[in-house]
This record gives C-alpha cells, sequence and structure tokens, in this order.
C-alpha cells in the first residue's frame, strides 16, 4: 500500500501519486456489534486549515497510534527508538499509503499495518491540493517535571 506515494521534505507536501485506490462496497449489516460508521471527511479551504485539520486526526487516534510505537519499540528490543513514517492522503480525505521515511529506517511491515488500522476511517479533510504526505515522528521527550516535593525543575 505504501507505494506510488511520493517522497516528502516536510508536514503537509503536495504532490501527485501514480498509485490508485479502489473501494469495494460492502452489504450493510443489522448487527449491533459492527463497527461504527466512518467519520466525516470536512473540506479544507486552504493548505493550513488542511494541515490542521490532519492533525486532529491524527491526534484523536492518540492512542492507538502511541500502541503502534510502543509495540515496534519492544520488537526491535529499543525502547527509545525514535519512529517516523509517511502517510499519504488522496484528495478525498483517504489514507493511501503509509510507509517509513528512508531506506535506513527499519522496515517493519507489522508497525505500518498498525498504522492503517489505527488511522482507518480517521477524518482526514477534502481538498484540491491532491495527495497530501505528512510525515510524523514518535520520539520520548525528556520532562521537566517532577512528583518529587525535594527535587525543582530549572
Amino acid at each position: 500500500m505504501g507505494t506510488g506515494m511520493p517522497a516528502a521534505s516536510g508536514s503537509g507536501d503536495a504532490g501527485a501519486t501514480t498509485g490508485t485506490t479502489s473501494a469495494t462496497p460492502t452489504a450493510a449489516s443489522s448487527d449491533a456489534s459492527a463497527a461504527p460508521a466512518p467519520e466525516a471527511h470536512p473540506f479544507a479551504k486552504d493548505a493550513a486549515a488542511a494541515e490542521s485539520m490532519i492533525d486532529d486526526a491524527i491526534d484523536s487516534r492518540h492512542n492507538a497510534m502511541d500502541k503502534c510505537a510502543v509495540d515496534a519499540r519492544k520488537r526491535w528490543k529499543d525502547p527509545h527508538a525514535k519512529i517516523t513514517f509517511l502517510i499519504g492522503i488522496d484528495q478525498e480525505g483517504n489514507v493511501i499509503g503509509i510507509k517509513r521515511p528512508s531506506k535506513k529506517d527499519k522496515n517493519d511491515e507489522e508497525l505500518l499495518t498498525c498504522v492503517r488500522a489505527a488511522l482507518k476511517d480517521a477524518a482526514f479533510p477534502k481538498s484540491h491540493a491532491g495527495v497530501i504526505t505528512i510525515k510524523k515522528t514518535y520520539e520520548e521527550t525528556l520532562s521537566t517535571t517532577s512528583t518529587n516535593p525535594n527535587i525543582t525543575p530549572n
């Protein structure tokens, strides 16, 4: 799925793609345990709005995305690994591909599958920009807050 996605130089890059996507209609189920309907895809009027809406859509899936990163770090036996990937979104707001940005990155199909599942049916915006490629990085940050009353942050 990650093939055909343009390379990104940063967040919100727009470009063309040679990949195609297709959808297969499914029959509606009256089963109460069926998955919830996909979120609506809002329209982004400009690049800044699209970037903000994309960030919000990804942030809304924070718990699932974080689990993907934690599980990958466990598989890699590197609890502090920096994890970066590219997300390709078409003009209709559908995820068309997820890949690691560099050949030096660990190739982990399980990570990419997890991220695809976490972002499935997310409310990415529709736009006239064509394909948008977003670069996301998950890394640990050092916190300067402490619950110890004897330690004061600088």
